[in-house]
């Protein structure tokens, strides 16, 4: 057969099939596409086995992370007592400091019990116009001075007096020591006893306790000291005082 004659067959090279229809795979073609079925299936069934994870692996997981969280509230609770205990130790030197200071610069303060005299009245005459009374008590509320001075007694050595002084107490009723004359003062057993010249010299107080002790009953309620001096010139026991302007 010549070529023209064959070509006038009409015939077609490779697949004779109906239209629209995919061609059959051959060959390399074939073996790659079952290659990619055969791969993602393996890749499916990896994807759908269960990850197991074994009790031990987790009650140890679990443990670390309950370990980890013990350590940090440890820490973060050591932390803060830690802070409370600097804030603790602070403000308690503080007190202490502002306690010495007190102790060491400010007036004297009342630390006798006078319980058992402190409302026994006193009598105080020439100082306003009326006469008035006041107390151990009232006077330990004013500004406190303190003296110590050498006794001679089997006793004691010293003797110490604290209460206002005299300039203290007259300031609270708006008079002054230069503006009388004299004190006279007046004891339980009325005996009287005059500060003139001392009044001018010296500097007096109302003393309400001996130191960090009561008054004895016999010194109370009242006992009129001199800063300077011995307590010789002391008076006990005074219920009365008056005063004598200039």
């Amino acid at each position: 057969m010549e070529k023209a004659d064959y070509r006038n067959l009409n015939l077609k090279n490779g697949w004779d099939l109906p239209e629209h229809t995919a061609k059959p795979l051959t060959g390399f073609r074939m073996k790659r596409e079952r290659e990619k079925e055969l791969l993602a299936g393996v890749q499916e069934v990896e994807m759908s086995k269960p990850v197991h994870v074994s009790k031990k692996e987790t009650k140890t997981s679990e443990h670390d992370i309950v370990a980890q969280a013990k350590e940090a509230t440890l820490a973060d609770d050591g932390s803060r007592e830690r802070k409370k205990r600097i804030v603790t130790v602070v403000i308690v030197a503080a007190v202490i400091v502002v306690i010495a200071c007190r102790f060491l610069f400010g007036p004297p303060i009342l630390l006798a019990d006078i319980s058992g005299y402190e409302d026994v009245e006193i009598t105080v005459e020439g100082l306003t116009e009326e006469a008035f009374m006041i107390t151990p008590k009232e006077l330990s509320k004013m500004k406190l001075d303190k003296t110590t001075v050498d006794i001679h007694s089997e006793e004691a050595d010293t003797e110490s007096a604290i209460g206002p002084t005299l300039d203290t107490f007259l300031a609270e009723y708006g008079r002054s020591v230069d503006e009388f004359r004299s004190m006279k003062v007046y004891t339980a057993k009325d005996v009287s006893n005059a500060y003139v010249k001392t009044l001018e010299e010296e500097t007096l107080i109302l003393s309400i306790a001996n130191g960090n002790e009561a008054l004895e009953e016999k010194v109370a309620p009242l006992q009129i000291a001199i800063m300077d001096g011995t307590a010789d010139d002391w008076t006990d026991s005074v219920v009365k005082v008056v005063f004598t302007e200039k």
